[in-house]
């Protein structure tokens, strides 16, 4: 009676263990697909911001763009002007602070710069280094001021991937090493509980190979229906 309550619950736990295994793992598999569409998304919708030296000529300028545009990370170039620049400030500051729209000093303080449209991966560890790549290209180039593209979201969002990955393997090690050694355990109590048949199967000259076939069959299927 012990052994068909011990055999019983062995059987159980490897299901439930091997259950939950493939929950974890399809989980994680529907999180970073969703996770993909969202970076997908983002990289449509992406822009490097190119700040322009305010001491640039509008030739200077246009080398410049050209400069940018001929890099092979690059979709598409649009410059904004200083005076287009200060209005869409003003357009955005307005109903916050109306002296905004009376400020003659923002001449002086908004620059002028590109928007640079990026060919982006389709994944997030590339795209992320492509655009430090690219970033650096463009700050190194003349009359650049400055280049921006959110990197600390982006580092941020990056290791908490690299974090999530990490747990997801951890767990996916030990519940497949529980498995394992729940499956384990299933075929020696097997084999306890049978060793009388096994005796005299041995004794009638039986193989081994044959004596073990129904024991790994069956935590073939203790496995199988776990997952």
């Amino acid at each position: 009676m012990n052994f068909n309550i011990q055999k019983t619950f062995l059987r159980f736990t490897t299901v439930l263990i091997s259950t939950a295994g493939l929950a974890l793992v399809l989980s994680f598999f529907l999180f970073f697909k969703n996770i993909n569409r969202v970076v997908s998304v983002w990289g449509e919708i992406e822009k490097v911001t190119v700040y322009v030296d305010s001491e640039a000529s509008k030739g200077e300028v246009e080398k410049l763009k050209n400069q940018i545009q001929a890099l092979s990370e690059v979709k598409e170039v649009n410059f904004i002007s200083k005076e287009e620049a200060i209005d869409d400030f003003k357009a955005q500051m307005a109903g916050y602070i109306q002296d905004f729209k009376k400020d003659v000093n923002l001449m002086q303080v908004v620059p002028s710069y590109f928007e640079v449209s990026v060919e982006l991966d389709s994944s997030f560890e590339s795209t992320v280094k492509k655009l430090n790549l690219l970033s650096q290209k463009i700050g190194k180039l003349d009359f650049v001021e400055e280049v921006s593209y959110g990197s600390i979201w982006i580092d941020k969002y990056s290791k908490l991937i690299d974090y999530i990955s990490s747990l997801a393997g951890f767990i996916g090690i030990i519940l497949i090493t529980s498995t394992f050694l729940v499956i384990s355990n299933l075929i020696k109590s097997n084999l306890y509980q049978r060793s009388k048949e096994i005796e005299v199967l041995e004794m009638i000259g039986a193989t081994k190979s044959y004596i073990r076939k129904p024991f790994l069959k069956e935590g073939a299927v203790m496995s199988f229906l776990g997952g």
